[in-house]
């Protein structure tokens, strides 16, 4: 599986710029546990079948750190647990115990929470919580949470959702971090512990109240299908297809009874987690845009083909999933030398061409005719890598046009990263030549005259900079 089919170019770049910083790798079975150094240290688990990442930074899922630890293991840069696994299947009773001990006493939370499950009374400690929700309590309730039953947890999220002013202003001053939201995370482990335990009527009309909890029982449908006549009810009709798209065997004929106008966007992100139940559905509603989008993830260039009369429409979603599988659907183009320029301009009408790379917009790009379409795509704000291809074409189509927009935009400014200074200023010299180059960088003096790196980056170039003792100078050979 590519990196693309899970995650947007960017992330992706900004994991590429992170593999320094993991700390550790190690897989295990068909997973990828490691230790990302960002803003503070995090964890990432990662699915080496589905490229799924859980992540304990701000972002959760899906994020540059899990990207890093993909490449690090890409890289060979991991660490293989089965040689320990296998090891450990060596190893007698008093040598495994003799391992657990040494693993407890570099970890004496272990113990701790040996002690706490095991000598806990949950109604008691429930009691003391209500009095004193604390950081050090909610750090052992997250502990607790397997141990307390349904009516405990209800009392403390019913503690929480009444007193949330006062825990905001008691416990954010001392422990809030920018980063991080404990309370938030406590309160869903809580609500997870929940609908795990919730086994009947009574407790599912109990949880079907907190509107923060449906997003649980959506994604526990499968496990909720018996509720349904106390479900239905309650959910608005975008809530109900959500939990039915949830379910592995769906009733079809509810499906398509529940859909509207305003949720129907929801089938063309199904195909993200499945592609099966998607193509069920596309065929039962004979939905053409559903059959488009699951070509597109099934990557079957002749179906597409077939289908792409739909195209425009299944872009005016603006789906996010959709929009993550131009970049795939692109090479897929290229792979099979397929050329339309209405298609061309549609997949470069997006709103932010940052998925594609540098190949893919040059081959959508070359398909174009109109320089006015052109012109327009280009966008200062964004970096230069998505404008060049646009430049290349417009010097080809017409080099005075391109020539005056090059002059005329300022893409040299203070904000400008000092990385992209070096790919436009070899640009600029190869359209304009060396004399152009000298007197850009010469009106530009207080941008290039401090940095070191960057005069090494372009003496490459055969730019070189100098400031010394007051007097700047620039020689471009």
């Amino acid at each position: 599986m590519r990196l693309t089919d899970e995650y947007p170019s960017q992330i992706i770049e900004r994991g590429e710029r992170y593999t320094h910083n993991v700390n550790y790798c190690i897989k295990l079975g068909d997973f990828l546990y490691a230790e990302v150094e960002g803003t503070t240290t995090y964890r990432t688990k990662v699915q080496l079948s589905t490229l799924q990442g859980d992540c304990t930074c701000p972002y959760q899922q899906n994020c540059k750190h899990a990207v890093a630890a993909i490449l690090t293991y890409r890289q060979g840069q991991s660490i293989d647990a089965d040689p320990f696994i296998n090891h450990l299947n060596t190893l007698d009773k008093q040598q495994l115990i003799n391992l657990i001990l040494t693993t407890v006493q570099n970890n004496p939370d272990l113990i701790l929470e040996y002690q706490l499950k095991t000598s806990t009374n949950c109604d008691v400690f429930v009691e003391e919580l209500l009095e004193d929700c604390s950081y050090k309590n909610m750090k052992k309730a997250m502990i607790l949470a397997p141990q307390f039953t349904f009516d405990h947890i209800m009392d403390i999220l019913d503690f929480l959702k009444n007193h949330d002013e006062d825990i905001l202003v008691d416990y954010y001053e001392s422990y809030y971090d920018d980063e991080i939201d404990p309370l938030y995370d406590f309160k869903d482990a809580l609500m997870q512990e929940l609908l795990n335990k919730t086994t009947s009527e009574q407790q599912m009309k109990q949880i079907l109240t907190m509107d923060y909890a449906h997003d649980g029982i959506i994604e526990n449908a499968e496990k909720f299908i018996q509720y349904v006549p106390l479900i239905k009810p309650i959910f608005s009709k975008e809530q109900y297809l959500e939990f039915l798209l949830n379910q592995q065997n769906p009733n079809l004929e509810e499906v398509e009874e529940t859909l509207t106008e305003e949720n129907k966007h929801l089938l063309y992100s199904l195909p993200t987690h499945n592609l099966g139940l998607a193509k069920k559905i596309a065929q039962y509603l004979s939905d053409e845009l559903l059959f488009l989008t699951v070509a597109i993830y099934k990557e079957d260039y002749k179906d597409i083909i077939r289908r792409k009369e739909s195209l425009p429409l299944l872009l005016a979603h603006k789906d996010f999933f959709i929009e993550r599988k131009l970049p795939s659907l692109v090479d897929l183009f290229r792979k099979h030398t397929f050329s339309d320029e209405s298609i061309a301009r549609l997949l470069l009408s997006i709103e932010d061409l940052e998925p594609y790379d540098e190949k893919q917009l040059t081959y959508l790009v070359n398909q174009i005719t109109d320089t006015d379409f052109l012109q327009q795509r280009i966008d200062p704000q964004q970096r230069f890598s998505k404008n060049k291809p646009l430049f290349e074409h417009l010097f080809q189509l017409n080099d005075e046009l391109g020539a005056f927009l090059l002059e005329n935009l300022d893409l040299i400014t203070r904000d400008t990263p000092r990385t992209e200074l070096t790919e436009i200023l070899s640009f600029i010299k190869k359209q304009f030549g060396n004399d152009y180059v000298r007197n850009l960088i010469t009106r530009h003096e207080s941008i290039f005259k401090t940095s070191s790196s960057l005069k090494s980056q372009l003496k490459k170039l055969g730019i070189m900079i100098s400031y010394r003792k007051g007097m700047f100078s620039v020689e471009v050979h």
